[in-house]
């Protein structure tokens, strides 16, 4: 919405260091903040990003992502801060038509003017199937746990929407991938998984 659009301005740096082959590490801090035109109507946030992230290549050309970063926000106006702190992993293996990947995220706020504190965590599978005319199929599928500081019961939300007409391709990818990779990845990772949505030509 052009009525919402803002601008932003800032500055980023970043280094990158490959330590051997198959190992490689880097970080990157930025800071930036919003309202450049410095309209009063608008708040104005300031953000600083302090991030690092770890890469392991594993055998079969499989890969192991581990991930942190830290984002201080504070809105100018309201005088109020919070500390956003992410972990995440990702575990990648490609397979001869495709490629399976598994997520774990941890987001962790804190409000500085809030009794509360949030966590959150997602778990994640998605699922890539090629074809030859470059298109492909992809498979999504999540559960998130919240849960407030404050509060002793849990949040939990899972992504279980189906499309009845999706089904049937999907069943058809699936017999296809049953043939690429082993028994016991397909039996635990694919064997019950459905087709949730179609999106703009991509299948989630």
């Amino acid at each position: 919405n052009p009525s919402n659009y803002q601008d932003f301005e800032g500055s980023k740096a970043s280094y990158d260091y490959q330590i051997f082959d198959k190992l490689s590490i880097g970080t990157e801090y930025e800071a930036y903040h919003n309202n450049v035109s410095g309209d009063e109507t608008l708040l104005t946030t300031d953000h600083q990003v302090l991030s690092t992230r770890t890469t392991l290549m594993l055998p079969y050309s499989s890969s192991l992502n581990l991930s942190w970063s830290k984002d201080k926000t504070d809105t100018r106006e309201l005088g109020t801060s919070d500390m956003n702190n992410i972990y995440r992993l990702d575990l990648s293996y490609p397979f001869q038509t495709g490629s399976l990947l598994l997520t774990y995220q941890r987001f962790q706020t804190d409000y500085s003017n809030a009794t509360s504190n949030r966590n959150s965590d997602t778990f994640g599978i998605n699922v890539f199937k090629f074809f030859q005319n470059k298109s492909y199929l992809s498979l999504h599928q999540d559960m998130t746990e919240t849960k407030d500081e404050n509060v002793t019961g849990k949040e939990k939300n899972y992504n279980h929407r189906h499309a009845m007409e999706l089904e049937q391709l999907w069943q058809l990818t699936l017999g296809e991938m049953e043939i690429q990779i082993s028994r016991a990845n397909f039996a635990t990772w694919l064997k019950s998984s459905r087709l949730m949505d179609k999106n703009d030509g991509v299948f989630l």
